[in-house]
């Protein structure tokens, strides 16, 4: 277990790359950034504590790491490429209400995650960026102006039955760019 300092401001690239023994880690208020390949296969890391001012997940920070639920703070608006790509039991991710872009294979591989809402403020889902998601069979979209997605956005995710949109936004996405690839599996929500 590991607490970082008040007063760091920033991961540094490899910092804690492939550090094994490593189970859990708090961040203070003070962190604005991880680095590339910060805590890169640290196989033992299943607890972040992030801090509230976080403003970037560098590429491929969390690659492989042993983590269940992960909270972004609203502080953060990119997670980028492959930042949690492989992290096969993240089960719950709470988003910030501030994301603007999920990068391509942000979250590729994470085989136990089954369901996930998109925050209204989301406007770019990259390549594979929820791709191998093998159980995902639920998504949850809140901007009632369609995200622009890559087509492979969703790619291989054989459990994926619904995406659920907010009420008279369903023509929309059924016919936006790359939604529309998954136009039979897009929902209006029953909520107002």
């Amino acid at each position: 277990s590991i607490t970082i300092p008040n007063g760091v401001v920033s991961i540094c690239e490899d910092a804690f790359f492939s550090c094994d023994g490593i189970t859990s880690i708090t961040l203070p208020n003070t962190v604005e950034k991880i680095g590339c390949a910060s805590f890169y296969d640290c196989k033992s890391l299943n607890f972040v504590k992030m801090s509230e001012c976080i403003l970037s997940i560098e590429d491929v920070a969390f690659v492989g790491c042993d983590l269940k639920t992960i909270t972004l703070p609203n502080s953060i608006t990119a997670i980028q490429d492959e930042a949690f790509s492989g992290c096969d039991k993240l089960t719950t991710i709470t988003l910030s209400n501030q994301l603007e872009t999920i990068s391509k294979r942000a979250f590729y591989g994470c085989s136990s995650l089954e369901s996930i809402t998109l925050p209204e403020s989301l406007k770019n889902i990259g390549e594979y960026a929820f791709g191998d998601c093998s159980k995902l069979s639920t998504i949850k979209v809140l901007s009632t102006v369609p995200p622009t997605i890559n087509a492979k956005a969703f790619n291989n995710t054989p459990a994926l039955t619904k995406i659920i949109v907010p009420k008279n936004s369903t023509n929309n996405y059924k016919n936006s760019g790359g939604w529309q690839t998954y136009a039979d599996k897009i929902v209006a929500s029953t909520e107002n």
